[in-house]
């Protein structure tokens, strides 16, 4: 370090890394309190900070709704089943994300008809939810790609009780 300038370029390289290591620091703190990166197994595998975004995105994603005046579910049984969805696609792997959701009566109706599980249930306790969603890695079980046109089945007991995912697919 022979010159003036050359020290001041070395101080400063210094004091930015300083930075730079005390705000990754500070973030780490901030995300996790107790400093360890991660507060849980779920959390990891929902994707921390990634999955977190994702799950605000899906929180706020609307649904489509087509129906009749004489469609057998009201406008809060069919948002019911709606966020019984989005909660699980909120507990899927981080790079699974859900990007439109619907009701559609007559898709419905014409999804269930001569489902088996139709027998057991009165036809206001069963309902499909469409859905498309994208994986953007492989992974296990997971393909990536588009998955468009998905049907959710859910069924409940009766009308007090809360829709559950009972079958899905194409």
């Amino acid at each position: 370090m022979n010159t003036q300038k050359e020290k001041k370029r070395w101080l400063i390289l210094v004091i930015v890394g300083l930075l730079i290591l005390s705000a990754a620091l500070a973030a780490v703190s901030f995300f996790y309190p107790d400093g360890s990166g991660a507060r849980d197994s779920t959390e990891i595998q929902s994707g921390g900070l990634l999955g977190t975004v994702r799950n605000a995105r899906i929180d706020r994603l609307l649904a489509t709704v087509k129906k009749t005046d004489d469609c057998p579910y009201s406008d809060e049984d069919i948002d019911s089943a709606v966020r019984t969805v989005k909660e699980s696609f909120q507990e899927k792997p981080w790079f699974v994300s859900l990007q439109r959701i619907w009701f559609d009566e007559e898709e419905s109706e014409s999804f269930l008809d001569g489902y088996h599980l139709c027998e057991r249930y009165g036809k206001s306790d069963i309902i499909t939810i469409g859905c498309d969603y994208y994986i953007y890695q492989d992974e296990e079980a997971w393909q990536s790609g588009a998955y468009d046109g998905w049907s959710v089945i859910l069924t409940r007991e009766n009308k007090d009780s809360e829709w559950i995912i009972a079958d899905q697919g194409y």
